[in-house]
């Protein structure tokens, strides 16, 4: 009997984690503006080289014909997106998090992805690749036009913000300087030159140059370019 009861709260819960880690796949664009209800779901895209790029899409409620802006949220180095309004660190403690839910709740449409390497994306780490992570932002406002509906827009598609801290910084410059949709960032605690600020004026910063090693290679288990650990290591030897 006992063995009975187990199975079933084991059934139940498998039940559960599958209903809350579904995809929901995004509502189709409407010929006829329609109120949107508020909600999120998860989704994925695929990079311009062929990379899943997986994110969080936090719809917000509109009236019939009102439009809204989009806001990316990305995280910080060796961390994941904001999967969750509330059950994510992202969602209940971290800053940009909770800048990025509260536009939400004010009727912005958000997406809060992973960087490639990281959580649920593929690919690997490439510290902020002018040709892949930066790429990656602008695979997902091309998913975004294609996808969402209501979309505020101006001469250059949708109109989009983007705002994360650190490593989601980083990838904010580049973006915004390819693509001219990105009209407005907020790059929080992170780095104006990343060479310099890891190797400043020729002399390698050891502690966070480990950091990175062990955060990318081991933490999100060898998704650090090879080329790139190997610099690292090297780095260290000499620091």
């Amino acid at each position: 009997m006992r063995s009975n009861i187990l199975w079933l709260c084991f059934g139940i819960f498998l039940l559960l984690q599958g209903c809350v880690n579904a995809a929901i796949q995004p509502q189709k664009i409407q010929s006829q503006p329609t109120e949107l209800k508020q909600r999120y779901f998860q989704a994925k895209t695929i990079a311009s080289d062929g990379t899943i790029i997986a994110f969080t899409v936090y719809q917000p409620h509109l009236k019939a014909g009102q439009t809204a802006p989009l806001l990316l949220h990305t995280h910080g180095f060796g961390l994941s997106r904001m999967k969750r309004p509330e059950l994510s660190l992202y969602g209940f403690l971290l800053p940009t998090g909770q800048v990025a839910k509260t536009a939400w709740k004010d009727g912005y449409w958000v997406i809060s992805y992973d960087q490639r390497g990281h959580g649920n994306s593929q690919g690997k780490i490439r510290l902020t690749d002018p040709e892949k992570e930066a790429q990656d932002v602008i695979s997902i406002m091309n998913w975004a036009e294609k996808n969402l509906p209501q979309l505020a827009q101006n001469q250059n598609g949708v109109r989009t913000g983007m705002i994360g801290e650190s490593y989601a910084g980083g990838v904010q410059y580049i973006a915004s300087a390819l693509d001219p949709r990105l009209q407005a960032i907020v790059p929080i605690t992170t780095w104006h030159d990343i060479v310099d600020s890891l190797v400043p004026n020729g002399v390698p910063k050891g502690d966070w140059l480990s950091f990175l090693n062990l955060i990318g290679d081991w933490w999100n288990w060898k998704k650090l370019i090879p080329n790139l650990n190997k610099l690292i290591k090297i780095s260290n030897k000499v620091s």
